[in-house]
């Protein structure tokens, strides 16, 4: 027969579960969760390791952006001093940038039902905004 599984729904779980256990027991049970052994602690250290690679990745993409957007900005304002300079009249009215946040860039993921991945990120942070 299979194993029965055990499901408490308490905020007192752990309460629960070491009830009939002595201290020394659950000291043990603890260094024995805790291990650097234990196939979960490993499990959470692995996707604790993927979720700060994504994390650093997501903010030097965020970063190449920001400066690419800053580069085009510098190179429109030179062409506004030339403008007003040389010719005494000038086709740019204003510069405005903007990079879209975090928050927002996942937001339309998720509107979208888009899989926040890098690759994903990087197709939204390019989209050109809806004309109209």
């Amino acid at each position: 027969m299979g194993k029965k599984k055990r499901h408490i729904s308490s905020d007192n779980t752990f309460e629960k579960i070491t009830a009939d256990l002595t201290d020394s027991q659950i000291e043990d049970l603890s260094t024995e969760v805790i291990s650097l052994d234990n196939p979960l602690v490993k499990t959470v250290q692995d996707h604790t390791r993927e979720i700060l690679n994504f994390i650093v990745e997501f903010k030097e993409l965020m970063m190449m952006y920001n400066c690419a957007i800053k580069e085009i900005k510098t190179k429109f304002e030179v062409l506004d001093m030339e403008f007003k300079t040389r010719h005494q009249r000038n086709p740019i009215n204003f510069i405005k940038t903007r990079l879209k946040s975090t928050s927002s860039i996942v937001e339309k993921m998720r509107r979208k039902n888009i899989p926040f991945t890098l690759e994903n990120s990087k197709n939204i942070l390019t989209m050109l905004p809806a004309s109209g």
